[in-house]
Formats: C-alpha cells, sequence, structure tokens
C-alpha cells in the first residue's frame, strides 16, 4: 500500500522576516483515508540570520525507506533561546503503518 504525507498550513501570517505559521501533518493510505495526524506550530526570525525557527510539535513527517514506519522529527537543542542550524539537532519517533493487505 502505498501512502504520503501532506504537509497543511492552517494559518500564516505572511510576514517574511518575522513568521508564524501553524497546520498539520497528515499522512494519507492509498484510499485517501487519514492514518495519522501531528500539528505544528512554527515561529521564525530571518532579520539577522536565516533558518532561524523555533517549532513546536514536528518539522518534518516522512514515510521510513522501508515503508513500514512514519518518522516524525522534532527540533532539540535549542538552549538560552538561540536557534542557529547548527546549533540544533533532532529527536525522531517512528510510528507503525498498517501492514500491506
Amino acid at each position: 500500500m502505498s501512502y504520503k504525507v501532506l504537509k497543511i498550513v492552517d494559518k500564516d501570517n505572511g510576514d517574511e522576516w518575522f513568521p508564524v505559521k501553524q497546520g498539520r501533518w497528515e499522512v494519507h493510505d492509498a484510499d485517501g483515508n487519514v492514518i495519522y495526524k501531528f500539528k505544528w506550530k512554527m515561529k521564525g526570525d530571518y532579520a539577522e540570520w536565516d533558518d532561524r525557527e523555533w517549532w513546536t510539535g514536528p518539522m518534518e513527517v516522512r514515510i521510513s525507506e522501508d515503508g513500514k514506519h512514519v518518522e516524525v522529527c522534532y527540533q532539540t537543542g535549542i538552549k538560552h533561546g538561540i536557534a542557529f542550524t547548527d546549533t540544533l539537532g533532532q529527536r525522531v519517533e517512528r510510528h507503525p503503518l498498517p501492514p500491506e493487505e
């Protein structure tokens, strides 16, 4: 069975320097049924540095290479408000997908 991941943006303030967005990730099966949903929020500060973002919820959701799991990537490593690319890590959670029929 093939699965696809959709990133849905419900709110976007439209500010290119200080973006604030929120939405959800959805994992759909081949019939269009939603298997998983994950809510997310993002605040950015691009005024002085690129890619300075703070995430609540997953930054990325993807299907594993073997196609048996959903991999949900969370932001880690923010200390004292610092959110630079080189100071961040990711924590990945894996959730099983229903077996193929």
